[in-house]
């Protein structure tokens, strides 16, 4: 038995959420729900993503539901999303920022989340990594291909504790290729970052191929020069990396980032790199301040470090 099949199998149809023979829905509710419930009536939630997540089936299209709360879910271990075709969805108002479907951790957690699996599709959450400790920490790590997040907020370092060098709000993988990620949030403009810290890493080890970002926002408050919103580890970045329509932001003046993106020497453009169409900068010097021609811009107004070029793509150097 699903969730209210007819009325919640239309609504998920409408969120574009796929569905098969033997797919179920699963409801969560952090304040009225039960691990003792089935989970799969508006009146008998589950209380944890944990055992929804357990309940599902990899590779059936099953879809968890999150119902939104005045207070933020809270996980007291790393939760591992590790099933394939398996979607969450959170149920509130669909706000780019600041949403009421929140998940945060309750421990000192080395990564809060962890999305292991394949083909999955993440909808209008709030992962914010919020739990004052001084170690570096990730908030979202993604080691899983071909996984879909739309409206999502990848939020963390948010106590000044914590936002130091290598922690990060989003980590990409070396197994992370194909992914895409849709009118997102990622980093934070409310606390103030140190040297290193950045709003997105790309592991060293093999970077994953053809990730795309559409109309994403990427946010950062500079307490530091050395502070940037996007780094690459490695020495290289397989095939294109697209941000169509992306804003780049670090709110704070009194330090303007020497760079938005930041690669080590030697990186290698000969099989891939980062493509901006219609992006917007704001609050560093350069796109990308070794001028290796990592980064290439094209497609929108602008001049200098903070704009493009219309109709083709140059390198960052050339601006």
């Amino acid at each position: 038995m699903s969730l209210y099949p007819r009325e919640i199998t239309e609504y998920l149809a409408l969120s574009g959420i796929p569905r098969g023979p033997n797919s179920k829905i699963y409801l969560v509710d952090s304040v009225h729900g039960s691990n003792s419930n089935s989970g799969d009536r508006w009146t008998k939630p589950l209380l944890t993503l944990e055992a929804a997540e357990d309940l599902c089936v990899t590779g059936h299209n099953d879809t968890v539901l999150l119902m939104n709360s005045a207070t933020e879910y809270a996980l007291a271990a790393m939760l591992t999303w590790d099933k394939n075709f398996t979607h969450l969805v959170g149920l509130s108002a669909e706000t780019m920022a600041g949403k009421r479907c929140r998940v945060m951790p309750s421990a000192d957690l080395d990564t809060m989340v962890l999305v292991s699996g394949y083909g999955n599709i993440f909808k209008n959450i709030r992962f914010s990594h919020e739990y004052n400790s001084a170690a570096s920490l990730t908030n979202v790590k993604i080691t899983g291909p071909r996984n879909y997040f739309e409206n999502v907020e990848f939020i963390g370092n948010v106590y000044t504790a914590q936002a130091i060098d290598t922690g990060c709000s989003l980590r990409i993988a070396n197994n992370a290729g194909e992914c895409l990620f849709k009118h997102c949030m990622i980093g934070t403009d409310a606390t103030i970052s140190a040297t290193g810290l950045m709003a997105m890493v790309v592991d060293a080890a093999a970077p994953p191929a053809r990730l795309r970002f559409e109309g994403c926002h990427f946010a950062g408050y500079a307490g530091s020069t050395a502070a940037g919103l996007v780094e690459f580890l490695g020495t290289a970045c397989q095939r294109a990396w697209v941000f169509d329509r992306c804003e780049f932001i670090n709110v704070n003046t009194d330090f303007s980032m020497a760079g938005c993106f930041v690669v080590p020497a030697g990186f290698d453009v000969r099989y891939g790199g980062v493509f901006l169409k219609d992006c917007y900068g704001f609050g560093f010097t350069d796109w990308e301040p070794r001028d290796l021609g990592a980064v290439r811009i094209g497609g929108g107004p602008g001049t200098g470090a903070q704009g493009g070029f219309g109709g083709f793509f140059q390198t960052a150097e050339s601006t």
